[in-house]
C-alpha cells in the first residue's frame, strides 16, 4: 500500500537548471578573452573543476560561485579582479531569480494530497533550498520537508527512519535517475523518473531494469501511476 509521496524540488517542481547554465555560460564568454583556452577548452574544464570541488562545497549558487572564482583566479591570464568581481555579480543575479513553477505542479500536488501524506526532499545550499521552498507557495501541501546534503541510500534511510516513513509505503518522484530514483528503489522503495529539458551530467546515470521504477513525461500522469502501483501491489501474492 503505498502512503508516502515525496518529491524533489529543483526541475521536478520548479525551473533550476537553465540558471545554471546560463550563469556558467556567461561566466566562460568573460573569461575566454582574458584566457588561454577557448570557450570549449574552458567549458570541459570546467565542468571537471566544479565536479571534483562537489565534496567540498556541495550543491547551489554558493558553490558554483567559489567554484568559478578559483576557475578563474587559475585560468585567467589578465584583469582577474575584475572578472572576480562580474563572477560575483552572476552569482547575485542567479541568487535572486524569481522562482517559477513547472506546469501541472501545483494541481497535481492538491490532488494526491487528499489520499497520501506528500514528502519534499531536496539537496543543496540550506538557506538557498528554503528561499525557494518557502517562495514556491507549495510548503502546506508537503507534511514533511528536508534539505538534504546528498542524495544516497544512507541519507534517505537516516531521513525516513527519522520520520518513522516505511520507504516500502513510498515513491519518489524527481528528475535525477541518480539521485532521485535509483537510491530509493535500493532502499525497498518505488521512483518515477520524470525526465527535464536538460540535466546536468553530473546527475546521469545508467537505467536500471527494475519492476519498482517507472517513468513519465509530466508530473501530471504520477496519480495515475500511483493508482496502477497500488493496484499491481494489491495483486502480489504474499511469500507462503
Amino acid at each position: 500500500m503505498i502512503k508516502y509521496i515525496a518529491f524533489d524540488a529543483d526541475d521536478t517542481l520548479w525551473e533550476n537548471e537553465p540558471y545554471f547554465r546560463e550563469t556558467e555560460t556567461a561566466f566562460i564568454s568573460m573569461l575566454a578573452p582574458n584566457s588561454d583556452y577557448s570557450e570549449t577548452e574552458l567549458k570541459e574544464l570546467l565542468y571537471h573543476y566544479i565536479v571534483n570541488n562537489v565534496p567540498l562545497y556541495g550543491y547551489g549558487t554558493r558553490s558554483l560561485m567559489l567554484s568559478l572564482m578559483g576557475f578563474c583566479n587559475q585560468y585567467a591570464t589578465k584583469h582577474l579582479s575584475e572578472m572576480i568581481e562580474q563572477t560575483i555579480a552572476l552569482g547575485h543575479e542567479q541568487l535572486k531569480k524569481k522562482v517559477v513553477l513547472l506546469a501541472q505542479v501545483k494541481e497535481t500536488l492538491h490532488k494526491l494530497s487528499k489520499n497520501y501524506q506528500l514528502l519534499l526532499i531536496t539537496k543543496g545550499d540550506l538557506m538557498e533550498q528554503n528561499r525557494k521552498i518557502a517562495e514556491s507557495g507549495l510548503v502546506s501541501y508537503f507534511k514533511y520537508i528536508r534539505v538534504l546534503e546528498e542524495k544516497d541510500n544512507e541519507s534517505y534511510q537516516s531521513f525516513f527512519n527519522e520520520v518513522g516513513v516505511d520507504v516500502k509505503e513510498l515513491v519518489m518522484v524527481g528528475n535525477s535517475y541518480k539521485s532521485d530514483v535509483l537510491p530509493v528503489e535500493e532502499i525497498g522503495g518505488h521512483a518515477i523518473f520524470i525526465p527535464y529539458k536538460s540535466t546536468w551530467a553530473f546527475e546521469h546515470a545508467d537505467k536500471k531494469d527494475s519492476d519498482r521504477i517507472f517513468e513519465r513525461g509530466s508530473i501530471s500522469e504520477v496519480p495515475v501511476l500511483i493508482t496502477s502501483i497500488e493496484q499491481q501491489n494489491s495483486c502480489v501474492s504474499p511469500s507462503l
